[in-house]
């Protein structure tokens, strides 16, 4: 393999990288990929007229996603197996591309192949899976290190991906969060990488997290909210407020009705 691909695999895809290292992802050789995610130096945008629903900052058809992001990179997705992304900046942060990358990216990508993706994260223990659903904030991340380190393992974090089969498929081995929570569990910061240097949030990979890589049926989901109140409250749902508390932590709306996917 050309020394400048870089092979992975994640949410059961097997993932090819030209010209950019995903060392958040576990390495994986293949000799055929279902997604490739490859560097441009040509403009992304080529006619405006081919999208269906456009938005500030996003271009989208059946097919195909155009994301841009201000003084960073343009990403078009297509087709549930390309990436191409393009730097807006001649000096640019690596961390910041993958962060985009490993998020809307691959979330678009997902979308398009008719996962389920709900922005949540999964945890497994003795054959016992569970989601935590939640807005940004309301501490999806925080409560999974928690588990972690009460024997936990991650399966995904930020992005949940099921399988038609309605198990969750092992994503992205990492857990991303804030500086109170870092500096509340005594976690050393020096060697840990910033998600974005503009952001006081931390990516804790390798060693600082415990990961199960194999597809497990969900027993369980829990939606988190905030309230002005501190006491904890738990409450077992109707059916039908299950069904609409799910489909609100639905991954990217707009995604979904762009690539025609809401069935």
């Amino acid at each position: 393999m050309n020394k400048n691909n870089h092979s992975y695999k994640v949410f059961g895809l097997n993932v090819l990288s030209r010209n950019l290292e995903l060392p958040e992802l576990l390495p994986y050789q293949r000799k055929v990929y279902d997604v490739e995610i490859i560097k441009c130096s040509h403009n992304l945008i080529q006619n405006r007229s081919n999208y269906e629903k456009k938005y500030n900052n996003l271009l989208i058809n059946k097919n195909e996603l155009l994301l841009s992001i201000s003084n960073i990179a343009e990403f078009k997705v297509k087709n549930g197996n390309k990436i191409f992304w393009k730097n807006i900046q001649s000096s640019f942060s690596e961390d910041a591309i993958r962060a985009y990358l490993l998020g809307s990216a691959m979330g678009a990508i997902l979308i398009q192949r008719g996962n389920i993706v709900i922005h949540a994260n999964a945890l497994t223990k003795n054959s016992k899976t569970i989601i935590c659903a939640g807005n940004g904030g309301d501490g999806k991340s925080t409560l999974a290190y928690s588990l972690m380190r009460q024997g936990w393992k991650l399966l995904s974090d930020d992005l949940v991906a099921l399988s038609d089969k309605f198990s969750v498929l092992p994503g992205i081995p990492r857990i991303k969060l804030w500086e109170d929570a870092i500096s509340y569990y005594g976690i050393e910061r020096k060697n840990l990488n910033r998600v974005r240097k503009d952001m006081d949030k931390y990516q804790l990979t390798g060693n600082h997290i415990s990961s199960a890589y194999s597809q497990s049926k969900i027993k369980a989901i829990y939606v988190l909210e905030k309230e002005s109140n501190k006491k904890v409250k738990y409450e077992i749902l109707s059916q039908k407020d299950k069904f609409l508390k799910v489909y609100k932590h639905i991954y990217r709306p707009l995604y979904v009705n762009g690539f025609k996917k809401e069935k």
